[in-house]
């Protein structure tokens, strides 16, 4: 009975052990969907890995919605925005854009007499973007216009559930969290505070976006809690973009090289990470950018050369996982085998019998 309880914990201790060690030293890949090549952009991704954006052919932009492995032409337009219902917001229009609504297979226009764009939806339906030149949010069919104190220019990119916007106002262009009726201005320090904008927003009030030196080099940035954080680039790469952001904080764009080249990235814990490094080596894909992240971590991005790729993550154990689970399980048959010669050298007055040693 005293070998088989303490078989019983051994296995209960290592396994949690065992299931600890996998959390903390855990890495995560990505496996890698190709979507497929065409002249366009995807521009984001909700949590039920719904995607839209837009497709160039000859007779000029078609907005997209890829659901379910099926691609559906949303109709003349390009699509930046969806929430959880699958509806997507964008602009229609040649010469003069239009605002519209992508929703139940039709378009509405939500600018019919000027015009617009519009970049962001949330799951109430409220929608952002800018028209004549000024941010507004279209809630329940009202159209009101946002504004930025001491500027008529502005434009509103996303808005949370909460009804938080983030957008950018004035020339150079500040970016802004509009909250509770009033704006924050959102800027990295020198040299990165010529220009600013926003990009995305998350559940947290959490802002993305990118300030730029007066050379127009950007820096990706993340304002949370009142704090700016410069997120810096891949070791000597010359500027950064952040394009995404998901609930949880991970936040995905693009970075450059002084030459023009381009990665896509992740900021997840506090570090910048090459997307690249993270995907199968033999995938045949170099990723160029990241442009959407949702809450299960899935990423929409673009290789180099044009495709639009799904990367879904997943959790790779590190082999220290393992080592420590075979270490717990040494250290415990060894307090095993004593406890069991401790119990024999009692039942023979302190002497071991031959067959205990």
């Amino acid at each position: 009975m005293r070998i088989r309880l303490l078989s019983v914990a051994f296995w209960c201790v290592a396994g949690t052990l065992a299931i600890n060690a996998t959390r903390v030293s855990a890495q995560v890949q990505y496996t890698v969907t190709d979507l497929g090549s065409f002249n366009g952009n995807a521009t984001a991704i909700n949590n039920s890995e719904q995607i839209v954006g837009y497709l160039n052919d000859n007779t000029g932009e078609e907005a997209f919605l890829y659901s379910n492995g099926q691609m559906t032409d949303l109709g003349a337009g390009m699509a930046f925005g969806i929430n959880a219902s699958g509806e997507a917001v964008g602009q229609t229009g040649i010469e003069t854009y239009q605002a519209v609504l992508f929703s139940n297979g039709g378009m509405t226009n939500l600018t019919p007499f000027g015009s617009g764009v519009a970049y962001g939806i949330n799951d109430s339906g409220q929608i952002v973007g800018d028209s004549a030149s000024s941010a507004f949010l279209y809630s329940n069919g009202v159209m009101t216009y946002l504004t930025p104190p001491g500027t008529d220019l502005s434009t509103a990119a996303a808005i949370n559930n909460s009804g938080q916007i983030a957008g950018q106002a004035g020339v150079p262009g500040v970016a802004f969290l509009y909250s509770d009726g009033a704006f924050t201005p959102l800027s990295l320090p020198a040299p990165y505070n010529y220009e600013s904008r926003a990009t995305g927003i998350n559940a947290s009030g959490q802002v993305i976006g990118d300030s730029e030196d007066i050379s127009s080099s950007p820096r990706a940035f993340l304002y949370s809690g009142g704090k700016m954080t410069d997120l810096g680039t891949l070791g000597n790469w010359a500027a950064s973009m952040a394009t995404g952001i998901n609930d949880s904080g991970q936040v995905v764009g693009v970075v450059y090289t002084p030459s023009g080249g381009s990665s896509a990235f992740i900021y997840t814990n506090g570090s910048m990470i090459d997307l690249n490094s993270l995907i199968p080596a033999n995938s045949g894909f170099t990723l160029d950018g990241a442009t959407a992240i949702n809450d299960s971590g899935e990423i929409v991005g673009v290789s180099s050369n044009g495709d639009t790729l799904l990367l879904t993550p997943v959790d790779l154990p590190e082999p220290g996982g393992i080592s420590l689970l075979v270490i717990a399980g040494a250290g415990l048959l060894a307090r095993r085998r004593a406890a069991n010669q401790r119990q024999k050298r009692c039942s023979y007055g302190g002497e071991l019998r031959p067959d205990a040693q």
